[in-house]
């Protein structure tokens, strides 16, 4: 049988499952076969070329057309692409060599991608044009670090918005895209406190076109 560690990073979209092994530092892609409505059980595509960096797939996110798989101990994001077939090497590295734990969450969408670097205290947001992926963040979420804990343990995104969690400070923080400038703020639009009782508030995030949802991972 497999020696793989136990699947503790998973992902999903439409058509396709992602699911990480991070201590074989391998991540696998499943598919959504619409006509007989069953998931394959045997991966479409094995990411294993990312052996030599820590932490690979430790976080996961899919879009439609698109994978990202965070490290975080290297601090590195790879992104990788679907048309047709899964493209057989990143089509993306986003590193962040000065910023600690840069890939400890990481969500997108087929044009934006945002990264949390809880240590740093920092969030960053990459975005898609007609070329492809930029390396350079178009928004560095980093006003927070001196003053919220943990700024960047989880993170989620839509079109319209992006949410930022801060479990050690038990807040978390959305952040909208302004669409007349095509361009993301950095500072929030709201606040989300107020639950100091509850044990890692901010651990997780997730976002949809009218919801956020935050989880504290040390309450029942």
């Amino acid at each position: 049988g497999h020696t793989w560690s136990l699947p503790f990073f998973v992902a999903i979209s439409d058509k396709f499952a992602l699911v990480g092994a991070s201590g074989s530092k391998k991540a696998f892609l499943f598919e959504y076969h619409e006509l007989a409505r069953t998931w394959g059980t045997t991966a479409v595509k094995t990411v294993d070329a990312h052996t030599g960096e820590d932490g690979f797939a430790q976080s996961l996110a899919l879009a439609d057309s698109f994978a990202a798989m965070g490290a975080p101990v290297s601090k590195k994001v790879f992104v990788y692409e679907y048309d047709s077939a899964w493209s057989a090497s990143a089509v993306a590295t986003l590193e962040r060599s000065s910023d600690d734990a840069f890939g400890c969450d990481v969500a997108m969408t087929d044009l934006a991608i945002i990264v949390g670097a809880f240590r740093a205290g920092k969030a960053f947001v990459y975005v898609r044009s007609p070329a492809g992926w930029s390396t350079s963040a178009a928004a560095t979420i980093d006003g927070y670090a001196a003053s919220v804990a943990g700024f960047g343990m989880s993170v989620a995104i839509t079109d319209s918005y992006a949410i930022v969690g801060a479990s050690a400070a038990s807040e978390a923080f959305i952040f909208a895209y302004d669409a007349a400038t095509s361009t993301w703020g950095t500072t929030a639009v709201a606040v989300i406190d107020g639950y100091t009782s509850y044990g890692d508030f901010g651990a997780s995030v997730s976002l949809s076109a009218r919801y956020a949802v935050v989880g504290a991972s040390q309450t029942q």
